[in-house]
């Protein structure tokens, strides 16, 4: 958790976001990560207008499903595309488009007045330059875009792409979103893909570790199995051992243990694993 909310805090307006949750919740913040993306957005796009009485921005008032629903679809797209960011005119395309099964909010402005309003009043998206648009903070689009995969049922393209390291946080919230025997089911796609694919079996096994944190409710025995395979693989008991699992980068600092109860051989691999996983 303090990982994720100093990745958060890097950004300057992602920090004034959590200092206000801070403040807001009584120094009280949310300690699983989902729950804090949940209240983050609340704040954005529900409380910071209503609390100020602000309404009818480019004449289009949208509810928080709305907003989420429409966000959401762009967050996904971008993922599947590998893009960071794209043209503000492909986004008004696309929310074109996806506004003909919202008639609620078609009927209070055009595509271009809805996207104003996105940019202007949801918090999460900018112009980085004139013409392109991104989200504030890639952490906001890997949970949008977990959220729309999961209401797709696209659990197969997730595991496709579970090898890549810029899906490590849209699968593992993901994870979050699922219901517990979709969020099984994924789990279990992933071990089964780390079995037949020997070139990413250390990545899948310690996603699958690592997502369980978001996994409030699973079956035991799905439970069990990702557990028994990451302790195949943490903590490294040598040198060679922690050079292999250094590879798979920064995922791998999550689940190392800390000092207490290792042989001082294993405290060294995993000394090496943490210092070689930093390294650019």
């Amino acid at each position: 958790m303090h990982r994720d909310l100093g990745q958060l805090a890097t950004n300057p307006l992602m920090c004034a976001l959590l200092c206000a949750l801070n403040r807001d919740r009584r120094m009280q913040l949310p300690r699983a990560r989902k729950e804090l993306y949940d209240a983050a957005l609340d704040m954005l796009l529900v409380r910071r207008d209503t609390e100020r009485e602000i309404t009818l921005v480019e004449g289009v008032s949208l509810s928080r499903n709305e907003q989420t629903a429409l966000l959401q679809r762009l967050a996904y797209w971008l993922i599947r595309n590998g893009q960071a960011e794209t043209a503000r005119d492909e986004v008004v395309a696309m929310l074109d488009e996806w506004l003909a099964a919202m008639p609620q909010v078609r009927e209070q402005g055009d595509a271009d007045q809805v996207f104003s309003h996105l940019l202007i009043r949801s918090g999460l998206l900018r112009e980085p330059v004139p013409g392109y648009v991104d989200f504030v903070h890639r952490t906001f689009q890997d949970y949008l875009g977990a959220k729309a995969a999961v209401e797709a049922r696209d659990f197969g393209v997730l595991v496709r792409n579970a090898h890549d390291d810029q899906w490590d946080d849209v699968v593992r919230m993901a994870v979050g979103h699922a219901r517990v025997e979709e969020r099984g089911r994924l789990l279990r796609q992933l071990l089964r893909r780390a079995d037949r694919t020997p070139r990413y079996r250390q990545r899948l096994v310690l996603l699958a570790a690592a997502s369980l944190e978001h996994a409030p409710e699973l079956d035991p025995v799905v439970r069990q199995d990702v557990q028994d395979r990451a302790a195949e693989l943490v903590p490294p008991r040598s040198a060679a051992e922690a050079e292999q699992l250094a590879k798979v980068g920064e995922l791998v600092l999550e689940l190392l243990p800390g000092p207490e109860g290792l042989d001082s051989r294993t405290a060294r691999a995993c000394l090496t694993n943490d210092h070689l996983s930093d390294r650019p």
